[in-house]
Parts: C-alpha cells; structure tokens; sequence
C-alpha cells in the first residue's frame, strides 16, 4: 500500500501529476463518537489498482477535478504573462497629443493640442486642470471637464475614448502615447 503524501511538502505541478498517474492515495480523517469520547480514524480514501483492474468510479472523478484545477491554474497564471508582456506599456519622452472635450447638453466641443512627458492620461489631466476627479475604489473618475460637472441625478458621466475607441479602463491607467486623440465625452445614462 502507498502512503499518502502530503502535499505541502512538493510543489503544486508534481502533486498534480503524481495524482493524475494514479501515485497518490489521500487520506480522510472520520470523527466517530464513542462513550468514552471521540475517536477519530484515518482511512485511505482511494488507493491504485494494481495488476490491471478498473479504478473506482470516485477516482476517476476526483482525477478529473484535479487535472482541471491544474488547467485552470496554467490558464490563469498563462493570461497574466500575456497581458504582463503584451499590454500597451507607457512611452517615455514628450509626446504631442490631442485632448477633445465634447458636451451635447452644454452644447460645447473644444479641441486641443498639448505636448506632455506624464505617461498616463489621468496624471495629464489633472496636471493641465483640464478635469477634476474624485477617488473611488476603483481609481480615479472624472466629476467635471472644462468646468462643466457630471449629474449623478440624470445620470451624465464622463467617458474617455482613445483614438474614438472607448476606453476600457480609468484614466489612471491610459498611457499617453504620441499622436493620439483622448476624447472626453459627457454621456447620459448608465
């Protein structure tokens, strides 16, 4: 009979892969009361079959669980090295870009030319007092452009598009890249 391993002693991969191979027999601890009090008695929960034979249908089960907890590990952990290598990375330097600020409800529109070394919009924005922003859980958000405020009340609020693409993150995190358009657009409704 093998004994069971315990698994903080090895790394995490090895664990899955001696228990995918059927290597590993967990153990499961069964609290039984008694008279004289609780006795508490460890069984093997599964074991491997050997000579052949079929393995039980609860391991087969638990097998499958493992190798997909495995997957989903490689799958998460493969997502950040990708968008730690791929996302769009701040540039250094000065860079010439333009600011748009347009309200249909104030029936304003202003375009502007600037030339900034800040690597992100947000620290931009707030540096030419183009915006005034308040903080949030989840960075900062813009409550006025160009004086004119957002309106929780009729639900306007400020959007920021980049190159006329809606941006999918705050301001705090848009990085400044030459040549580009930042449009700030007082929207209704959420």
């Amino acid at each position: 009979m093998l004994e069971a391993i315990p698994p903080r002693r090895y790394g995490f991969f090895f664990v899955c892969y001696i228990y995918a191979k059927g290597l590993l027999v967990l153990q499961k601890q069964v609290i039984v009361p008694t008279r004289d009090g609780i006795a508490h008695i460890t069984e093997n929960r599964t074991q491997r079959k050997m000579g052949g034979q079929k393995m039980t249908q609860e391991k087969k089960q638990w097998k499958w669980k493992v190798l997909l907890a495995c997957l989903l590990v490689v799958l998460i952990a493969g997502a950040g090295v990708t968008y730690y290598f791929f996302s769009q990375k701040p540039s250094e330097g000065s860079k010439a870009i333009t600011i748009e600020v347009v309200s249909d409800r104030d029936k304003f529109t202003s375009t502007d030319k600037y030339t900034t070394d800040q690597e992100f919009l947000g620290d931009f924005l707030i540096e030419k007092k183009i915006v005034q922003a308040e903080n949030s859980d989840y960075g900062r958000f813009i409550v006025s452009a160009k004086d004119m405020k957002s309106d929780d009340a009729n639900q306007y609020w400020w959007s920021v598009k980049v190159d006329g693409e809606m941006s999918a993150t705050g301001m705090d995190t848009i990085p400044v890249t030459d040549g580009s358009v930042y449009t700030l657009t007082l929207e209704q409704g959420y």
